[in-house]
């Protein structure tokens, strides 16, 4: 997605799935145009930029969005989805066609598995159910703007490393969203030490590693590198990564 008003737009579609009025070229469609895997990672420097930058009452539109169609299952609120078993195989295939065409004529289904349209939808509704609250979850997380019960403050059990619990969260935070990214770990716990230091750790360099090192965090970097704080702090991504998380933290 482009832009937050294609995730708005796409936020307002996922409600008007009833499998009832919607064919099989609309869904199609509807995952051809929309569906992108930048959605379900929260690591996704794209998605991450494109959430951060967006305003919060819109953020909290689209969230009321997701959390609708997920409750509704998608306007299929008295759809039993769990009357199909579990391992249940579907798939299909298609071959696009001139985008000048309608959606029937646009998108030729070359397979259809089960053959029975009606299971079929049944069983893509309840895979895409499952994708839309991994999306919501996420923009939850990026955002954060997660539920009130997971905003509280972490108690911090490791006082001669955050100043408070306010500093221990956001570490948290900052570690659920960092813990993945493999290939920047230097890059990214440098940055959020500087980023830190001043308001919300009492340690060194050094006790700072070494805290990432333990069992818990299994986070493994020689040093600290003193260049992430003058790339990082000009208003990039990490750093209104950082800022947004702090100041849902602080305020």
């Amino acid at each position: 997605m482009k832009s937050i008003e294609d995730l708005l737009n796409y936020s307002n579609l996922i409600n008007n799935l009833n499998l009832e009025s919607k064919s099989i070229h609309y869904i199609i469609w509807l995952e051809e145009e929309y569906i992108e895997d930048d959605l379900i990672d929260p690591n996704s420097a794209d998605f991450q930029s494109l959430l951060i930058d967006s305003e919060e009452k819109k953020l909290k539109l689209i969230i009321r969005n997701f959390d609708k169609a997920i409750k509704s299952q998608c306007d299929n609120i008295n759809l039993d989805l769990d009357k199909h078993d579990k391992d249940t195989y579907w798939k299909y295939s298609y071959t696009k066609e001139s985008e000048k065409l309608g959606l029937s004529k646009r998108f030729a289904i070359n397979k259809l598995i089960p053959n029975d349209e009606k299971v079929f939808k049944e069983l893509w509704l309840r895979n895409f159910i499952n994708i839309i609250s991994k999306i919501a979850k996420n923009i939850r997380i990026i955002a954060a703007l997660e539920s009130e019960e997971n905003e509280k403050l972490l108690k911090n059990n490791h006082p001669k490393i955050f100043k408070n619990d306010q500093g221990f969260t956001i570490f948290f935070k900052m570690f659920s969203l960092y813990k993945t990214e493999t290939k920047t770990l230097l890059a990214n716990f440098s940055f959020l030490f500087y980023a830190m230091e001043k308001d919300f750790l009492v340690c060194s360099q050094i006790d700072f590693v070494n805290f990432l090192a333990s069992e818990k965090y299994n986070i493994h970097i020689d040093k600290i590198d003193s260049r992430q704080w003058r790339l990082d702090m000009n208003q990039n991504k990490k750093s209104k990564l950082f800022n947004s998380i702090k100041e849902k933290i602080v305020s």
